[in-house]
């Protein structure tokens, strides 16, 4: 008995191994090293104000909007810092100083990746090619300069060893990277494996009851709304009603412009329609258990489909919706492009992280009543959380990254991708490793714990 556990030990030690070597390779060439690096300046000005920054990725190009990074100074008077995210393949910067007139001095100016910060030094930079600045003064510690317009600016050529510092401490990082993905995907892989019965057993179970599955959520569908006079109305009625809601609020009411170059409407609905789908087939998944408690006492019957039933009655409406949209975006005169095909995508990601999830959800929920309210309340935070009624462009570019954690971010601009942006899914291929990862993680802790919970269901419902 112990040499055949030492032989099986050896045997996936010697799997994972492998599995470890052959995802750090594929994983080495499909992640690219991160391109982006920080200018950071320290100022001091005699009023609150904004800086900007234009950079060049060639020699000839034109300044543009598109091509700058604004940062915020707030506290008039006295020294802060302010940073400015930027590509690391830029040839030349210009920075300019704020919008109003007076005194502005520099102490520190600093170009950096995620691992490092290199200063450049103050007495080494030139303001020969400037605007509206005035009576210089600059030596080791600081540069003290007049302003004396509203469009003062200066124009600097970022160092080439620290950008090609930049760019080695970027491959570092992508090395890490690479090495920590590949380690979790092979940590994913071997608990794939030893699980691999449970796992094929639950893929077994759907195939052999693909038509009960479909029964019953057809079912679930039509007994939601029995009873009442339009019936199955009510499902498309009350989301259509939210979606007018919220446009006469934020477009009429607020009066909110294009977004992204398209009408409000047509961007809210690209992110809304997703949202819907995910919170009202988590919400019901959730409570799945108690609801079906009959079949659930009942030995023979697999209630890991349970979640599924709702995630499906949940996803005839979503079809609804997704015609609705796809005719919205028509009436606007937005034709669909090849792009747009992603939606099959974004719904069958959004299938496989609710029913992930719901494993978990509806088998604590049997043993936590309390957990349903909980999911309400998150629900209604993640509504607001989430970038569906606002852009995440509001947020500054340092920050962004505390949105992507959130998964349903993935794909609530997955559908504006397909629909607005015009962006493939492998472009996004960090969120999308990200996501795929943190979805199986979730299956199979949910297939994990329900075997586990299962044999006690009958006992506590």
């Amino acid at each position: 008995m112990v040499g055949f556990k030492k032989k099986s030990i050896m045997k996936f030690g010697i799997v994972g191994v492998i599995a470890l070597m052959f995802f750090y390779v594929v994983l080495y060439f499909f992640i690219q090293p991160s391109n982006k690096m920080q200018l950071s300046i320290v100022v001091k000005g005699a009023e609150k104000d904004y800086y900007q920054v234009y950079y060049l990725k060639d020699n000839d190009g034109e300044l543009s909007e598109e091509q700058s990074v604004v940062a915020n100074y707030n506290n008039a008077g006295e020294f802060e810092k302010l940073k400015f995210p930027l590509d690391n393949d830029i040839k030349s910067l210009r920075l300019d100083l704020g919008t109003k007139p007076g005194q502005v001095i520099i102490s520190g100016i600093s170009i950096g990746s995620i691992l490092n910060s290199y200063e450049i030094y103050i007495e080494n930079v030139s303001l020969e090619d400037s605007h509206q600045i005035e009576n210089v003064k600059n030596d080791q510690e600081s540069l003290t300069a007049l302003i004396t317009g509203t469009d003062p600016y200066f124009k600097l050529v970022p160092p080439d060893e620290i950008t090609a510092k930049v760019i080695k401490d970027n491959q570092l990082v992508q090395k890490l990277l690479v090495a920590g993905i590949a380690l979790l995907t092979d940590i994913i892989f071997l608990i794939i494996l030893k699980l691999r019965h449970d796992i094929k057993f639950l893929f077994r179970e759907l195939y052999q009851n693909k038509k009960l599955l479909y029964f019953l959520s057809v079912n679930d569908f039509k007994t939601k709304y029995a009873g009442s006079y339009l019936g199955v109305i009510w499902a498309f009625v009350q989301p259509v009603i939210t979606v007018l809601i919220y446009w006469f609020v934020f477009e009429v009411g607020f009066k909110s412009g294009s977004v992204h170059s398209v009408p409000f409407i047509l961007w809210l609905v690209a992110g809304i329609v997703p949202w819907f789908f995910f919170a009202e087939s988590w919400g019901s998944a959730t409570n799945v258990m108690l609801e079906y408690s009959y079949l659930v006492k009942k030995i023979v019957f697999q209630v890991r489909l349970l979640p599924l039933v709702k995630v499906t009655s949940s996803f005839f409406v979503h079809l609804f919706f997704i015609i609705l949209t796809f005719i919205i975006f028509l009436l606007y005169g937005v034709n669909p492009s090849l792009y747009a095909t992603q939606v099959i995508y974004y719904s069958l990601c959004t299938i496989c992280f609710v029913f992930s999830i719901s494993l978990i959800s509806s088998s604590l929920i049997v043993f936590f009543k309390d957990l349903g309210q909980i999911i309400s309340l998150l629900l209604q935070f993640g509504m607001w959380l989430t970038p569906i009624l606002w852009s995440s462009t509001m947020l500054p570019a340092s920050y962004r990254w505390i949105l992507k954690v959130n998964p349903v971010y993935y794909l609530v601009e997955g559908y504006r991708d397909a629909l607005i942006n015009k962006v493939w899914f492998w472009e996004r291929y960090n969120q999308s490793i990200y996501f795929w990862l943190l979805t199986t993680i979730l299956f199979l802790v949910g297939i994990t714990l329900m075997k586990k919970m299962k044999p006690h269901f009958a006992d506590v419902l």
